[in-house]
C-alpha cells in the first residue's frame, strides 16, 4: 500500500468530515431525526461536533441513552464490517452475488 503524504491525508480528512456532517444534516432534516455526531482526530486529539438541534438537553448522556426504551442500537465497526459482507438480496430472496 502506498504511503499517503500528510496534505493529502489532511485534505481527505477535511473532505470526509465534512461529507459525514452533511449527510447527518441532511439525514435530520428528510427523515425528522435528532442527531449528535461526534469525530476526535486521534493525532491531535482535536473534536469536532454536529448537533442538529439546538438544546441545552441535547445530546443525551450514554447513560441516558443505555436506560432508554426501547433499547438503544449500538454499532461497532465488526458490526459495519459484517453488513458489508452479507450478500446482497433481490425482493424475490435470491443471492445477487452468486449470478441467479
Amino acid at each position: 500500500m502506498a504511503v499517503i503524504p500528510p496534505k493529502r491525508r489532511s485534505e481527505r480528512l477535511n473532505r470526509r468530515k465534512f461529507t459525514l456532517i452533511n449527510k447527518a444534516d441532511e439525514l435530520a432534516e428528510f427523515c425528522e431525526v435528532d442527531i449528535a455526531l461526534i469525530i476526535r482526530n486521534r493525532k491531535t486529539g482535536r473534536y469536532f461536533t454536529y448537533n442538529s438541534i439546538d438544546l441545552e438537553s441535547w445530546p443525551p448522556s450514554k447513560e441516558q441513552i443505555q436506560l432508554s426504551y426501547p433499547t438503544p442500537v449500538n454499532l461497532l465497526p465488526h458490526d459495519m464490517k459484517a453488513k458489508r459482507k452479507k450478500p446482497l438480496k433481490h425482493h424475490s430472496g435470491k443471492d445477487t452475488n452468486k449470478g441467479e
